[in-house]
């Protein structure tokens, strides 16, 4: 299910479109794009949020870059379990840098989404920061306690 949609075309969407080069007036060029989801989008245990990311022209050069922060705001006092740390993304050359604050958290992996059947590898000797590559094959992450 599709919640959010940055800077492409409406309609679908394949692998050879572009991503819409032009801010909007009095935006940098890279602007941070900052949105809320929906509450009951949510679900009590495991939540996927995949990205696609689309270059914004074609040919040689250029690159991907992609940050996300995930903020959960909860008004219950009692949370049960407790709340996961932040997981940051951060590039640097052809690599990603995988950052987390929660030292009981284990990264797990996947390299297809396929909802709730989704196999995750956990990942039990990466601490943070964790260094992945940045291309070959689609791969996911998450963390788990």
């Amino acid at each position: 299910m599709e919640v959010q949609r940055v800077r492409m075309p409406e309609g679908p969407v394949s692998v050879d479109d572009f991503a819409e080069t032009v801010a909007p007036p009095g935006e940098r060029r890279h602007p941070f794009d900052i949105f809320s989801l929906p509450h009951d989008l949510f679900r009590p245990d495991t939540n996927v949020l995949a990205v696609e990311l689309h270059r914004s022209f074609a040919g040689p050069g250029g690159s991907l870059v992609f940050g996300c922060e995930v903020t959960l705001q909860i008004e219950s006092r009692v949370l049960d379990p407790l709340p996961l740390g932040t997981l940051a993304i951060a590039h640097d050359g052809l690599m990603l840098i995988l950052n987390w604050t929660d030292a009981l958290a284990v990264l797990e992996e996947a390299t297809t989404l396929q909802g709730t059947n989704t196999i995750w590898t956990p990942l039990p000797a990466a601490t943070s920061p964790h260094a992945v590559t940045s291309h070959g094959p689609s791969r996911f992450y998450r963390l788990r306690r």
